[in-house]
This record gives C-alpha cells, structure tokens and sequence, in this order.
C-alpha cells in the first residue's frame, strides 16, 4: 500500500494546518493510496507540485510525500525530489540524506506531452 500526498501546483496543501497564502486549486485533492501489484509495480498520474516557503528565507522545493507499508507491517515514509531542480540544493531534509541521489527523479516527456519518471523504492 503506498499512501501519497502533495502540495498543489502554487505549492499550497489540501489540509487545514496550511496556513500559507498560496492559491488554492479547488479541482486537486492532493491525497492518494494505491497499491502496487503482485510483483510490487506501481504507478500514479500527478500534477507537478509547486514549491512553498515555511519561513522567509526557506523555499522547499517540489516534491511529493510517500507513505509505504508491507504487507508484514513494514513501512517507509519518504519524499520524492526532482532531479536538478535548483531548490533541492538548499533543501535541508534533502541534504542531510547519505542518498541524496536515490531520491530524486529525472523526468522525461512522453509521446502524451506528459513529463514521466520512474522511482524504485526497495524496502
């Protein structure tokens, strides 16, 4: 089971603790769970989320939430980043990852004019 939660494209979350200023978009929910199949695959279609500001000198960059859970109670919460964005180099959850490279995703565009990536997690 994968729980996934992300902020909107104007970097503003569905959730009543965000405070921020950031628009809201009425049409995104931003909240999901799926399951993988039986080999472990997955996959999701998203926005590209925005970035938001938690103070007045810190920007997070884009990324999206991942909650994941075995079937024998394990479980991983993550952040998927995105390769080369330029606020992932200030981002200090991102930086203090020995793994910094595992957590990001190189985008490319699809036939569909969609940007897509794919991100392996192994627990």
């Amino acid at each position: 089971m994968i729980d996934i939660w992300q902020a909107n494209s104007y970097g503003k979350y569905n959730h009543e603790n965000d405070f921020s200023k950031n628009k809201i978009d009425e049409f995104f929910y931003g909240y999901k769970r799926i399951t993988s199949d039986k080999n472990g695959n997955y996959s999701f279609t998203t926005i590209f989320p925005g970035s938001y500001k938690i103070s007045k000198d810190i920007v997070r960059p884009p990324h999206i939430h991942l909650l994941i859970k075995t079937k024998n109670n394990k479980s991983l919460t993550t952040q998927l980043y995105f390769k080369n964005h330029p606020y992932n180099k200030n981002d200090f959850i991102l930086n203090t990852s020995k793994y910094k490279s595992l957590l990001e995703v190189s985008l490319t565009w699809s036939k569909k004019s969609l940007r897509t990536g794919i991100f392996n997690i192994v627990i």
